[in-house]
């Protein structure tokens, strides 16, 4: 749903992985306008991203958003909500994403 509606509504063009070594991989030397990631991700997780975009990538991680669906007490989450990125709550609506999106 969110990459049908970054697509169709923003005009995005999504590349969409399944866990955070992909999303590493991914992106690479490539240019991103948005990556969004959730925190909880199987390989790599948010924390771990979050890490490896200070040391590799700190061009993308200043375009880089969180979600999680975990209320914010664990470690990881604490983290990645502590890095000055923005992190949406799950759920959030299709136009929390965008507004943030648009920020971005």
């Amino acid at each position: 749903m969110i990459v049908r509606a970054l697509e169709g509504r923003m005009g995005c063009r999504v590349e969409s992985v399944r866990n955070g070594i992909e999303a590493r991989d991914a992106i690479g030397p490539q240019e991103f306008s948005l990556v969004l990631s959730d925190i909880r991700r199987p390989d790599m997780n948010g924390a771990e991203l979050l890490d490896w975009l200070r040391d590799h990538r700190p061009d993308v991680l200043a375009h880089t958003v969180f979600m999680t669906g975990d209320a914010g007490t664990s470690e990881l989450n604490a983290k990645v909500q502590g890095s000055g990125r923005p992190v949406l709550q799950k759920p959030f609506t299709l136009n929390t994403l965008f507004a943030v999106a648009e920020e971005i």
